[in-house]
């Protein structure tokens, strides 16, 4: 097939619609990262849909920043956990194109989408619908899934974030000793570099893929 758009990465190519998917809070939004993404969008023909999530925490945030860039001219949901996005709102706005791809920071929920769509994760209230069905009475939803940090076993790695990152002072903090409040200042201000503060006593395990490249 000939290429209407191109991504570099991830090597894709042909995605009609970018769904860039920012938290309201929890990570803050990165709103200089989601202009960037918009100007790729424009650069590579692709249609940007703005979808702000975890509105719960913040809704004034939500619905000010919804405001702005709608104002500029783009598409933007608001995505909450009472109030999910629909798929009949995305294809609404998207003319029901065919292929979708999902970008933006680690946290904010793309991960999570994709694994409820594939009933590999149980949503705790509501139900996921593929092709007008519940996912979990589909023997086959057709849906294909590659986890970014491939099959790792961190989910199962019962250690903190901050024991991760102390894990890396072994030699300084000695054989059998435990870390002293100096080394747990070094590693909280690893941390820091990476934006993984208020997830230091979070288990590795509970973290997006993306966050646990940041941790690792």
């Amino acid at each position: 097939l000939p290429r209407k758009s191109y991504l570099i990465r991830p090597a894709v190519a042909n995605v009609d619609v970018l769904l860039l998917c920012f938290a309201v809070k929890d990570p803050e939004p990165d709103l200089k990262l989601l202009d960037k993404m918009l100007i790729i969008c424009a650069i590579i023909n692709v249609k940007p849909l703005i979808v702000f999530t975890k509105c719960d925490l913040d809704m004034d945030a939500a619905v000010k920043l919804k405001n702005i860039y709608e104002g500029a001219g783009f598409d933007c949901l608001l995505s909450s956990k009472d109030n999910p996005v629909s798929p009949g709102r995305v294809f609404e706005i998207s003319s029901k194109t065919l292929c979708y791809g999902f970008a933006g920071p680690s946290g904010v929920g793309k991960s999570t989408m994709v694994k409820l769509l594939l009933g590999v994760n149980t949503p705790t209230s509501g139900e996921i619908l593929v092709g007008g069905k519940k996912i979990r009475s589909l023997k086959d939803s057709h849906i294909g899934y590659l986890p970014q940090n491939g099959g790792s076993r961190a989910a199962a790695f019962p250690a903190t974030c901050e024991e991760i990152v102390l894990s890396s002072l072994y030699r300084e903090i000695g054989f059998g000793r435990l870390p002293g409040k100096k080394h747990k200042a070094i590693a909280l201000e690893a941390l820091k570099t990476v934006g993984m503060e208020d997830k230091r006593k979070a288990l590795i395990g509970e973290l997006s893929g993306g966050q646990q490249q940041r941790v690792m």
